[in-house]
């Protein structure tokens, strides 16, 4: 197991490395051809709950997404920590985001906590990914231990081309996500067959 998170944090130092040296223009561009994408994905028509997250480091910014049309009208959540877990709070804006664990914007302490059973979908981020829908984060476990109980989900892990691989390591805790997005497109993985 040693040798297997060794090389999991090797990967994990290399692609935030490679992230952070985007500029600011060529993070907003990419970001901006990902949300077309989703916005435009006929397998998101008629979810009403979808579970988004708060970008740090580079990742793509999926926030305008709360003001477009095919959002505006849904229930939109993000994640807060809590404990060892997360918890799922509705938000109406990016105006309720705070400052929160780990330096990550999350809801702010009065925003309403839902049923993980409600949601649809969920937009995951990640350090790295693999085309069959693994993915490697900052290492905590949270996306792992809350998609663990939630298979019925669709699962779609957010990410730049240059994040995939074709295969990653893989222990027993790790969840298989069953869709990822780049700039380029959104595809499917095996787990959604």
């Amino acid at each position: 197991m040693a040798g297997m998170a060794e090389c999991k944090q090797r990967l994990r130092k290399s692609y935030l490395n490679k992230r952070g040296q985007l500029t600011a223009a060529e993070k907003n561009r990419q970001s901006g051809l990902v949300r077309e994408r989703l916005a435009g994905w006929e397998r998101l028509s008629g979810l009403e709950t979808v579970l988004f997250y708060a970008p740090i480091k580079n990742e793509l910014d999926l926030l305008p997404l709360l003001e477009d049309p095919e959002f505006i009208n849904r229930r939109i959540l993000f994640p807060r920590v809590c404990g060892e877990r997360l918890e799922l709070c509705c938000v109406s804006s990016s105006t309720e985001l705070r400052e929160g664990f780990c330096k990550i914007p999350e809801p702010c302490e009065k925003t309403e906590i839902v049923s993980a059973g409600a949601v649809d979908a969920a937009f995951i981020p990640g350090v790295v990914f693999d085309r069959r829908g693994y993915r490697i984060g900052y290492g905590g476990g949270y996306y792992d231990r809350l998609l663990s109980r939630h298979a019925d989900w669709l699962t779609v892990g957010i990410a730049y081309q240059f994040q995939l691989q074709d295969e990653l390591p893989v222990e027993e805790h790790d969840v298989r996500l069953k869709a990822l997005c780049t700039p380029q497109g959104i595809g499917l993985t095996e787990a959604d067959l």
